[in-house]
């Protein structure tokens, strides 16, 4: 058989259209020279059929040269035993790209020659082998990144032991305990549990774990040498494939520092946090609320698949955000770029944006100046980074974050070249802080200048006599009385209070102070002047620990007479009306604006309200736009006009149709009044609406009739002839 001229006979048109290329070698050493390839070998390599068959044994030539050296030895191999060759290597593209393919060969025997000959095909790998590379960098990078993270990452099992099935090893550095301890133990968390906080965490974590909301926690953890380590814990629960949970993945940050400065400063301001937690019990309640806040700060995420690796899952539902930060181009002239998806939910961006923006540009100008000092003493040292500093987010909103990160690599020069972190967004808890700094001249005013009279006094003796220990100097504003008056004899107080009121309010004192129970009272005072003053007086019982008996209250008086006096004379215009349309259906209603968020509701319907409209006042009040709804089509626009012009006079007069809830009309006149509501700048409309139906009826169905009658046509009533 003459070389270059072998021929694939009758078959050549199938062997040319295969998705892989053909071709047919000599049997020559050390390198065997191409005798056919079919024509798609240059839609593979970019080299046409030609070039192959004119370089003979130096076609190695367009291949990668790190590749030609293997080729020959197993080439080599192959020959010399007569298997098969098998061997993925590169083609250098003539536009310089490099090419993957697999090699597959197997000898035969020419039947016509009988010369041993070379029949292979060509497959591109060119996809395969970069998403394996994908694949081996990412799952390196990912095992890099949770072991080298600055937090202990961890999957918990929702079970009673709580066992762990994954943890990092940085669960060293924090508790002194090895990572092998820590998962080869099923309870150990709750082993090292802090025993004050115990029974309150495993009760939260038993709650968590039954309704699926994310876990967020500070806590206390004893470490293995006896010391106290505060952590702040934040977890997402995963679920199986049925919607079962799974497994916790959650990550825990060293917060003890930042613990004993927030005890300090808690130390040095306890006097007066105790002062004023006692003496008003409104801003109790907005410590509670804020509190709730802070608990909830964090809203469910949308639970997601399962990944195919491990380590990535983890990663991704990590509740922070983690980044790697190079400092230096690498000797190979590359860069690595990477940050955690919830880089958008924290501050806006996507990680894309992010890294190509920079980080620095978007630190609130405030802190640029000391985290640019600590970021270079990290830049020249390799000193870990760990600051609490600000962002402006996409949106203008200002972030506070807790920022940890910690060298993982230097350059061959000794330099530090890639540093990794973790963010943690903690804006509601610094909000926290702040407000608990300003709180001191805050109380301060409330409890002097405040709108409400604070008292404080304890009950001695048998019968008890109480004993005033702190009263508000805005007493005298309020009913033109000293507080030194009340300091010597407390009594005096109830001789103060309006005679058909004094024994009611006499008698619920004395049953608080027998049985220990609070009370919120509204009654009326006559000032040193002789004027009524309506007054609010909430009080709260303050128990001795492990005793029943009660030993001090506290509490504070406001003045409401203007909303009593004002709601008694809406009371009295409302009876008159309803006196006047007696017998006629109407209904009482009460309607609240807001001025802060601008929301509006209907507070109130009096009984009537199912007999006119068909729905229960328990039903309107909770559809907040169920006027609109009720309204008739053709008097929707005309109302609202009447509403919107209302807002300025202050009154409202309407007539108009309303839809039953069985489908009929009915004519409703409706009155209202705009008043102030209890709160400071509240809107309150208070009004009634008559069912005016049959006076519109009974006119319409009158003048029917008459018209009717004049266009009915005469009647010859004379007899016939």
């Amino acid at each position: 058989m003459t070389e270059g001229a072998f021929e694939p006979g009758p078959y050549q048109s199938l062997v040319e259209h295969l998705p892989v290329v053909v071709y047919v070698s000599n049997d020559e050493q050390p390198i065997p020279r191409t005798l056919y390839i079919s024509p798609n070998v240059e839609q593979l390599t970019g080299y046409k059929p030609s070039a192959f068959l004119s370089l003979g044994d130096a076609w190695t030539s367009i291949l990668h040269p790190d590749d030609v050296e293997a080729i020959g030895e197993r080439y080599a191999t192959s020959w010399a035993s007569g298997e098969a060759f098998e061997l993925e290597y590169r083609f250098i593209h003539p536009d310089g790209r490099v090419i993957w393919v697999r090699d597959r060969a197997v000898p035969f025997v020419d039947p016509e020659s009988g010369d041993r000959i070379w029949q292979g095909v060509l497959e591109d790998v060119s996809d395969r082998i970069a998403a394996e590379e994908r694949g081996d960098v990412s799952e390196l990078r990912y095992e890099t990144l949770l072991e080298n993270l600055p937090a202990v990452v961890y999957e918990m099992v929702p079970d009673d032991d709580r066992r762990t099935r994954y943890v990092n090893r940085k669960i060293e550095e924090l508790l002194g305990y090895t990572m092998e301890e820590w998962i080869e133990q099923p309870d150990m968390w709750m082993e090292v549990l802090h025993p004050d906080d115990r029974e309150v965490e495993l009760a939260a974590h038993d709650l968590h774990s039954a309704t699926g909301d994310p876990w967020q926690r500070e806590y206390r953890l004893i470490d293995a040498s006896g010391e106290i380590v505060w952590v702040r814990d934040q977890a997402t629960l995963v679920r199986d494939a049925t919607g079962n949970p799974f497994q916790w993945q959650g990550v825990m940050v060293d917060i003890t520092t930042e613990k004993v400065a927030q005890r300090a400063l808690e130390r040095s301001n306890d006097e007066l946090e105790f002062r004023v937690r006692a003496r008003t019990a409104q801003l109790e309640q907005a410590n509670e609320a804020m509190g709730l806040e802070i608990a909830e700060r964090v809203r469910a995420e949308q639970e997601r698949d399962r990944a195919s690796s491990f380590l990535d899952q983890v990663l991704q539902d990590v509740p922070a955000v983690v980044y790697l930060w190079q400092l230096r181009e690498r000797e190979d002239g590359t860069w690595m770029q990477y940050v955690g998806d919830q880089i958008a939910p924290m501050l806006g961006f996507t990680p894309d944006e992010w890294n190509e923006g920079g980080w620095r540009e978007r630190v609130h100008p405030h802190d640029l100046e000391r985290v640019h000092q600590a970021a270079n003493r990290s830049i020249d040292h390799g000193e870990p980074f760990q600051m609490q500093y600000r962002y402006l987010a996409r949106d203008g909103r200002v972030v506070w974050v807790v920022d940890h990160a910690t060298l993982v690599l230097r350059n061959d020069a000794g330099e530090p070249l890639l540093f990794e972190g973790v963010m943690v967004d903690v804006t509601a808890q610094r909000e926290a802080e702040s407000a608990a700094e300003s709180a001191t001249d805050r109380l301060r005013d409330l409890v002097e200048h405040g709108p409400a009279v604070l008292f404080g006094y304890s009950l001695h003796g048998d019968p008890p006599e109480p004993h005033v220990d702190y009263l508000s100097p805005r007493l005298g504003e309020l009913l033109g009385l000293p507080s030194s008056s009340l300091l010597d004899s407390p009594r005096k107080w109830f001789t103060m209070i309006h005679p058909d009121d004094r024994e009611r309010v006499a008698g619920s004192a004395e049953r608080a102070w027998k049985l220990g129970v609070d009370w919120d009272d509204e009654y009326r005072m006559l000032a040193a002047d002789g004027s009524v003053v309506w007054i609010r007086d909430v009080a709260r019982c303050v128990r001795r620990p492990g005793r029943d008996e009660p030993l001090r209250f506290v509490g504070f008086v406001m003045d409401v007479t203007q909303r009593r006096v004002e709601a008694d004379r809406v009371t009295r215009q409302l009876e008159r009306m309803e006196a006047l349309h007696r017998g006629i259906p109407a209904v009482l209603w009460t309607w609240v604006l807001d001025p802060v968020t601008n929301a509006h509701r209907y507070t109130y319907f009096s009984a009537g309200t199912t007999a006119m409209s068909g729905y229960t006042p328990e039903e309107l009040i909770s559809e907040r736009q169920h006027f609109s709804r009720l309204v008739h089509p053709d008097d929707l626009q005309r109302v609202q006009a009447l509403d919107a012009r209302s807002n300025e006079t202050g009154v409202w007069d309407a007539t108009y149709r309303i839809v039953h809830r069985d489908g009929g009309v009915r004519w409703i006149h409706s009155l209202g009044w705009r008043g102030e509501g209890p709160e400071p700048e509240e809107i309150v409309w208070h009004g009634i609406a008559f069912d005016v139906t049959h006076e519109r009826e009974e006119p319409a169905q009158a003048s029917q009739e008459a018209g009717a009658a004049e266009a009915a046509p005469a009647v010859d009533v004379t007899p016939p002839a």
